[in-house]
């Protein structure tokens, strides 16, 4: 009788090792195994990205880089502001067990999937719309899109980007070797800081640009570098007549780039 008391205690041991860990505060039937969330391995899938959005118009945000994004190659991009206009780019390599790790941190501690994406409800008209805290998560072949207007606490898209910063363990400044460049006539404004274009420099005018256009070399460091130091409001002109607004999207690195040529 005894023996067969301890099989039994055993089998009982084994069935409920055997059972998967849930967390209340998850939205979904949620498992902490990291070894179950797969995703896209190509270099320009997105599994995560954390940014802002709204408080700009559409051309303009062509240009925004996620302040921490993850990608299907591995690499890790975000953004370190230093003051004032300007921020640098930087990158690093993460290992799965790293990015699953924190794929369980955002599903059960941070309960990303109990929040929703609200922004096209409340915005999808507004010509400017108010500059609002977002996050996407794509594995397991679903996308998952949240904003803070689902309700979110103060400290929780701080939290999210800074964890996903801290996968970084040898950051690399970007410098960009190709991007697709794209020129917009726009109106004068007597606040936006204005930049004489040097087509001879450049190698190409500003009305060539109408479609996005690949550039490499001097010309796309010189833009980049605007990018990084000055008000999102400078305009370039030729002519001292028309005025134009300049997007530049690195494949890998803006999230809404189209792939290099």
């Amino acid at each position: 009788m005894r023996r067969w008391i301890l099989c039994l205690l055993i089998v009982v041991l084994t069935v409920a090792a055997c059972e998967p860990l849930t967390s209340s505060n998850s939205g979904q039937p949620a498992t902490v195994d990291p070894r179950i969330f797969s995703w896209d391995r190509s270099p320009n899938a997105v599994i995560f990205s954390a940014e802002t959005v709204g408080g700009q118009s559409d051309f303009r945000a062509l240009s925004d880089i996620p302040l921490c994004a993850l990608y299907g190659d591995n690499r890790l991009v975000w953004l370190n502001e230093l003051g004032g206009f300007d921020f640098e780019v930087l990158y690093d390599g993460v290992g799965d067990s790293a990015i699953r790790e924190f794929i369980s941190y955002l599903t059960v501690t941070e309960a990303i999937y109990t929040h929703a994406w609200n922004f096209d409800n409340l915005f999808a008209t507004a010509e400017v719309a108010p500059v609002v805290e977002t996050v996407r998560l794509i594995v397991n072949g679903v996308e998952h899109r949240a904003d803070s207007l689902s309700g979110w606490d103060a400290q929780w898209f701080t939290r999210v980007v800074t964890m996903c910063q801290r996968l970084a363990s040898a950051p690399i400044l970007f410098q960009p070797a190709g991007a697709w460049i794209t020129a917009q006539p726009t109106p004068y404004s007597v606040q936006a800081p204005i930049s004489v274009w040097d087509s001879t420099r450049m190698g190409f005018r500003l009305t060539d640009a109408a479609q996005a256009r690949w550039v490499t070399g001097v010309p796309l460091l010189d833009l980049w570098n605007a990018l990084r130091s000055l008000p999102g409001s400078l305009l370039y002109t030729e002519d001292q007549v028309t005025y134009y607004q300049i997007a530049v999207q690195v494949p890998g690195i803006s999230v809404t780039s189209p792939p290099a040529p």
